[in-house]
């Protein structure tokens, strides 16, 4: 259980560290583009903060309680391609630990933390197209 609830906090703590580098990307999108893609990226992230809370509580029967949690210092990007890889980096690592809390799920939430994990991969993709872009 341990495991577990170590997994989902991680996971949380990252998801909300990328939404703060998804609000600098938006702030300076340079095309309606870039500020459509990175808006569909911040929802993808915002309903995975929600279903990561519905899977605590599936799990531990309470809702997860944000002042458990302890944010990491992320570097402020100094620029937009800095921001976007910051970003992808960021992605994969998401991608990485839904697989390892797949594994860990019981199969009433394997499906739901699958989904997350296909949102997050599509998440990348479009991160990966804006810094061919630009």
């Amino acid at each position: 259980m341990m495991a577990m609830y170590q997994a989902i906090r991680s996971l949380m703590i990252k998801a909300k560290n990328l939404l703060i580098v998804y609000n600098y990307l938006i702030q300076n999108a340079s095309t309606e583009e870039a500020l459509m893609l990175l808006d569909l990226n911040k929802k993808t992230i915002n309903n995975s903060i929600e279903t990561l809370a519905r899977i605590y509580k599936n799990t531990f029967g309470k809702d997860f309680n944000d002042s458990e949690e302890v944010a990491e210092v992320i570097p402020e990007p100094v620029d937009f391609p800095s921001a976007v890889h910051c970003a992808f980096i960021e992605e994969t690592q998401i991608i990485q630990m839904l697989k390892n809390l797949y594994l860990k799920t019981d199969s009433n939430d394997k499906n739901t933390c699958f989904n997350a994990m296909i949102e997050q991969q599509i998440n990348a993709l479009r991160v990966i197209y804006l810094s061919n872009k630009n």
